[in-house]
């Protein structure tokens, strides 16, 4: 039997699924980040091959819901800056299809591994926290990756309306207010929403003066600028933007602030890096 080793980030197991063309179903970006860097940390520890990330995801409940193209949370742009450290498509079909896998379970005594779905969230990765930093930093390197003295504050509506999960509009307006009168910061808001949704859902004519949105093109870009910011605030709940503090703390020291309590903070957290902050 072949020792050679192969990891597969599966990232969703789909009831329709053809690999590595496209599967129906699956996460955020933030959620579909874990499989693959586990699959990516356990190579490094393994000395596996990494293959093609089953990436070409569609989620057609949330466009019928949205009827917006973002809605279909297909993340091939971000995978495609990581695919330099993998197997190309056909020759890790060839690979997928010529041998039997296994999940993640049993990759002490298998050679072929599938990795799924977000199991513990950042304490799987933790300790290839720097690695992992490296790689994504390397992956896009059309952005600077230099210090920003502001607020980058992350509002994410979208679902978390839906499923009650977002921060009430008034205490959103309050943070916007401490950072920019209080602190005298200027805020750039990270959002899944547009700027005519942000201040409909505010309940204001335009953003505060101090405040702007970000022109954003690639999530993963969002999510490498937040790393970048000084300060950064957001709702401990979404792991976007546990994503950009992950990669913040190898970096330098970053401040941050919840936008929910403590205490409900305890309940939901996916990382080993604290929160400074709860407002």
């Amino acid at each position: 039997m072949s020792r050679e080793k192969y990891y597969l980030p599966l990232i969703h197991r789909s009831f329709i699924s053809v690999y590595p063309f496209f599967r129906i179903g699956g996460f955020g970006l933030g959620n579909t980040l874990f499989p693959f860097f586990r699959a990516f940390s356990s190579c490094l520890r393994d000395g596996a091959t990494l293959l093609y990330p089953h990436q070409n995801q569609i989620q057609p409940r949330n466009f019928l819901r949205d009827f917006s193209i973002n809605s279909l949370r297909n993340y091939s742009n971000v995978y495609s800056h990581f695919n330099w450290a993998t197997l190309p498509p056909l020759e890790s079909m060839l690979v997928f299809y010529s041998r039997n896998w296994h999940d993640e379970s049993m990759i002490s005594s298998r050679n072929n591994i599938l990795f799924s779905g977000y199991k513990n969230h950042f304490y799987d990765i933790t300790d290839f926290k720097r690695e992992i930093q490296r790689f994504i930093y390397f992956s896009f390197p059309e952005i600077k990756k230099e210090r920003m003295d502001l607020v980058a504050f992350h509002l994410r509506l979208g679902d978390f309306v839906l499923n009650k999960k977002n921060i009430s509009s008034q205490k959103v307006l309050e943070a916007l207010k401490y950072f920019t009168s209080t602190k005298s910061l200027n805020v750039k808001i990270y959002s899944d929403a547009n700027y005519k949704q942000i201040i409909s859902f505010l309940g204001i004519d335009k953003l505060p003066m101090n405040v702007t949105l970000s022109n954003s093109i690639s999530p993963m870009l969002d999510i490498i600028e937040m790393s970048l910011a000084t300060y950064i605030c957001g709702n401990p709940e979404s792991t976007f933007v546990e994503w950009a503090r992950f990669l913040s703390s190898e970096i330098s020291e970053q401040y941050s602030y919840a936008l929910i309590s403590k205490s409900d903070y305890s309940s939901c957290r996916c990382s080993p890096v604290g929160w400074d902050n709860f407002i």
